[in-house]
């Protein structure tokens, strides 16, 4: 499961070369920010874990507070722009 300020490089399937940053969750979805593309993904709890099981979503580094506030707030905007 991933924590606050987690970023992941995906290094598989249709993503690949993405590097995203985790922005929370919402049933029954991990939610993240992809950078530098600045858009979001939402991907499906039991998707995401065999990902990692698989190596295909590798664990990188946690953010510094402050990129990960501007993280945040650019997927919160990208949401409120999709709805």
């Amino acid at each position: 499961m991933p924590k606050s300020r987690d970023i992941y490089a995906i290094k598989g399937g249709d993503y690949i070369g993405e590097i995203w940053v985790y922005c929370g969750k919402k049933e029954p979805h991990y939610n993240f920010l992809s950078v530098p593309l600045m858009v979001n993904r939402s991907v499906e709890f039991e998707t995401f874990e065999r990902g990692v099981d698989l190596e295909i979503v590798s664990l990188v580094d946690r953010a510094p507070r402050h990129v990960y506030k501007t993280s945040k707030k650019q997927f919160e905007h990208n949401e409120k722009s999709n709805n």
